[in-house]
């Protein structure tokens, strides 16, 4: 019994989604920087003491 997504099928598939999962790489870049730059204290205000 054959219920597999067809090559072609998945190849739409990924198509559609390829700028959703770019973004959602990006995002993640983004947080993990935005989390590095929390650790080390960068996300203070410039005017903060160190």
């Amino acid at each position: 019994e054959e219920n597999c997504l067809t090559q072609d099928e998945i190849q739409s598939f990924v198509e559609n989604n390829k700028s959703f999962y770019r973004t959602r790489d990006q995002y993640r870049q983004h947080l993990k920087d935005r989390f590095t730059k929390y650790c080390r204290g960068e996300w203070l205000p410039a005017t903060s003491v160190n």
